[in-house]
């Protein structure tokens, strides 16, 4: 299986874009792929966004909290988020 591309609407540290655009849009090449950055740049959020489109742990049950919806700096918080795959 080839994952080529993720996109992130309101997930975690990822608000929507401009009208219909995601927070980030991440395209993979095939082989292997690095996710390189700082602390609390968002890493986790996108291998994350991976495990629950791809169900990687069988049998694990998926349980989204308040830390998975896009917050601002003000502390409004969105109501829903989308994680869009292509394989």
């Amino acid at each position: 299986m080839y994952l080529s591309k993720l996109r992130l609407w309101n997930f975690r540290k990822y608000c929507d874009g401009d009208g219909n655009k995601p927070g980030v849009e991440v395209h993979f090449h095939e082989g292997l792929n690095v996710l390189i950055g700082e602390n609390d740049s968002g890493k986790t959020a996108i291998i994350d966004a991976i495990r629950y489109v791809l169900r990687t742990q069988s049998g694990e049950y998926i349980q989204f909290d308040d830390k998975d919806f896009y917050q601002d700096e003000h502390g409004n918080r969105k109501d829903e988020f989308k994680i869009e795959s292509c394989i």
